[in-house]
């Protein structure tokens, strides 16, 4: 599992559209299509907003399996 597809289960597990989520984390919803689909890298602050608006810590947020 990479982290864009980390940030789409824990986003749907929580029932919650992008445009909701983009709005609750203050990044664009494009963005958040980009990074859930691991077209872009993601900065600091960003992964930060991100977490805090899945309700998660970053360590949470980056725990995940890497599948080669």
């Amino acid at each position: 599992m990479q982290l864009g597809a980390r940030i789409r289960e824990l986003r749907l597990i929580r029932d919650e559209a992008q445009d909701v989520f983009a709005w609750r984390a203050q990044v664009p919803r494009a963005h958040i299509g980009l990074i859930e689909n691991g077209k872009i890298d993601v900065r600091y602050s960003t992964l930060s907003r991100i977490a805090g608006a899945l309700e998660v810590s970053l360590s949470e947020l980056l725990l995940f399996e890497i599948s080669s």
